[in-house]
């Protein structure tokens, strides 16, 4: 589909408010990079919890081809948290019940310190790209504070997904996912106290473990089931979310909410009610549930990505082992590893993020001067990136 461009998901650079240490690091120019002509410091202060605000103006040659012609003025925005250990990286948006939904980033930021005391928003930009027409849906695999709303990798060239450890480390790529879902039980802060695999998911009741069924396989009227003899354990859920992309099995989704009832046998005429999901087990395997107890279904990162809690999805990487990718794209072809050549090198505003050798995080923009020729392309935001310190990095939607 056609990647349009709003804020949707908001990365948020956080701090603890009670820690306020910060070791400083020296603001970059950008003078020392051969596709700026100009280059002077408009920003260079300490804003809330000690993280430093960065911003440069700089007259710089698109594409990394030395042409007056090609010049343009960008302002460059970065923030340095430096090894703050207090700092965090989120992905988060608000979102309806059954939904996602988009917003301002000062809306977000104003919502996310309500729902988390403690915190303070210093900064964020946008995250990945979305479904623009439908439903504000992002595109890629998408974890939220632990939590998997879209249990889905997108598959296409140059795409990839951008994932945050608890230590604050960056893993990148293609995620993999658990084979099936999980019943967790968790506490009010979303803590797991225990978790046991689901069997079946939208399909038939399995003879042994749980079945998970909900509403979204009713494409054709609603279902009625035959529970005779099994257990139920009716959820009543506040947050759910069913994937656009990939389910063709009805088995994308994520669920989380309170227990409201728990039965033995409903017989047979039975319907799923309204903003509810049914656990359905022949066996004891829901014996360890009660009225009340909290629970979640997701599905769970493996291998490398076991750690992440939250991800982003990533258009194409643009900085890699410190070497800047996509070199002067208007006169070769990339068409190997990016999906949309056009992106490389057009006239938008761009977000990025960086690593740093010490795997610190670098959330940058690159706004453009409206009236000029060309937009910073890919090479350019790579060469900012490498500039402040930056060995990896990443475009991100933009706008």
């Amino acid at each position: 589909m056609k990647r349009f461009i709003k804020l949707v998901v908001c990365f948020i650079l956080v701090i603890v408010c009670s820690i306020s240490t910060f070791i400083s690091a020296n603001v970059n120019d950008f003078s020392s990079l051969d596709v700026v002509k100009e280059s002077s410091v408009l920003t260079d202060k300490e804003v809330e919890g000690g993280v430093k605000l960065h911003q440069v103006s700089t007259q710089a040659y698109n594409d990394g081809i030395i042409d007056d012609s090609r010049l343009n003025d960008y302002v460059v925005s970065w923030f340095d948290y430096s090894a703050n250990p207090s700092t965090r990286i989120v992905n988060w948006t608000t979102s309806s019940i059954n939904d996602w939904s988009g917003g301002k980033a000062t809306v977000l930021a104003e919502k996310y310190e309500q729902t988390h005391p403690g915190y303070i928003v210093v900064g964020a930009i946008n995250g990945d790209f979305f479904h623009i027409t439908e439903n504000d849906e992002v595109l890629n695999l998408s974890m939220q504070e632990g939590e998997m709303l879209k249990p889905y990798v997108m598959n296409a060239l140059g795409s990839g997904v951008i994932g945050w450890t608890y230590d604050g480390k960056i893993v990148s790529g293609n995620p993999t996912i658990s084979q099936n879902m999980y019943l967790e039980v968790i506490d009010i802060d979303g803590h797991k106290l225990n978790e046991t695999t689901i069997s079946s998911v939208n399909n038939t009741i399995s003879d042994t473990g749980i079945t998970l069924l909900t509403k979204d396989i009713e494409k054709n009227g609603e279902i009625k089931y035959d529970f005779t003899g099994m257990t139920v354990v009716e959820l009543n859920y506040t947050l759910h979310r069913f994937s656009l992309d990939g389910n063709e099995n009805n088995d994308r989704l994520f669920v989380k909410g309170t227990i409201s009832k728990i039965s033995k046998d409903l017989g047979s005429n039975c319907v799923i009610p309204e903003r509810c999901v049914y656990l359905v087990a022949k066996d004891d395997s829901l014996n360890h549930l009660n009225v009340n107890d909290l629970v979640r279904c997701q599905y769970h990162l493996t291998g490398e990505w076991a750690d992440v809690y939250n991800t982003t999805g990533y258009y194409d990487k643009i900085l890699e082992n410190g070497n800047s990718m996509f070199y002067q794209s208007s006169r070769n072809d990339y068409s190997n590893i990016a999906g949309d050549t056009a992106y490389i090198n057009c006239k938008k505003n761009r977000t990025v993020i960086g690593m740093r050798e010490d795997g610190t995080t670098v959330l940058m923009t690159i706004e453009y001067r409206k009236d000029g020729n060309y937009g910073a392309s890919y090479y350019e935001c790579a060469e900012y990136l490498r500039s402040v310190g930056c060995v990896e990095g990443w475009l991100l939607d933009g706008g």
